[in-house]
């Protein structure tokens, strides 16, 4: 019995970094946040997932709304045996380009997880290092 469960636990990191999974997890971003999320790379790390070339669409734009060279993801491995991707997100070093078009920006229409009821917090982001860019007319 504690043969199958070791090979059950090694089956199951050998596909969780493999191009199957990556694609599993950008499906199940891309549907919760409503936006198409691209990961050129996804590892299994020690605390979750590593991972590397992340975008987000933008509807206004060629450009992706948001990208990371490289960013740490911790999954709740319950929902993941569910079929759900929930965890959280973070990023060294990322570019979140906002735009405008009439009273949207391209950030309009993002959807929250439900499990959330708060709106999005960029409270423990540091700004240190932030830069924003003008494109056109103020936002």
């Amino acid at each position: 019995m504690s043969i199958a469960v070791v090979l059950g636990v090694l089956g199951a990191i050998g596909w969780l970094g493999s191009d199957s999974a990556r694609h599993f997890v950008e499906r199940q971003a891309s549907a919760r946040l409503g936006r198409t999320i691209t990961i050129e790379r996804l590892e299994v790390g020690t605390a979750g997932f590593e991972l590397s070339g992340l975008s987000m669409s933008d509807p206004f734009a060629q450009t992706p709304a948001f990208s990371a060279e490289h960013a740490s993801l911790e999954l709740d491995g319950w929902a993941l045996l569910a079929g759900r991707v929930e965890g959280a997100l973070s990023a060294d070093a990322f570019e979140l380009r906002v735009r405008k078009r009439g009273s949207q920006t391209n950030l309009h229409g993002v959807r929250r997880p439900r499990s959330s009821s708060r709106p999005l917090s960029l409270s423990p982001v540091s700004y240190t290092h932030l830069r924003a860019h003008e494109t056109g007319r103020n936002l």
